[in-house]
């Protein structure tokens, strides 16, 4: 069986990350198994101009699968009607 795997990786605590409606839908899709990781609490040092990550806690969710309650709309797409 093929697994997927989504990664998303943030500087603060594991609240919250931002998806995409395509790693949503992705994730729902039946045909589709998919895994979430979540890389936490990374810190971030800056030396000679380059961006140097380190630590974070890693949080796996096996058969991930975003339910409504879950999911906050943060955008909306606009389609402007013609006249």
């Amino acid at each position: 069986m093929e697994r997927h795997v989504e990664v998303k990786g943030t500087t603060g605590a594991p609240t919250s990350v931002e998806l995409t409606i395509n790693e949503v839908e992705h994730a729902r899709d039946p045909e589709n198994t998919v895994d979430l990781y979540v890389v936490s609490d990374i810190r971030i040092e800056i030396r000679s101009g380059e961006y140097k990550p380190s630590a974070g806690v890693v949080t796996h969710r096996v058969d991930w699968e975003p339910a409504d309650g879950d999911l906050r709309p943060r955008k909306f797409e606009y389609r402007i009607p013609p006249e």
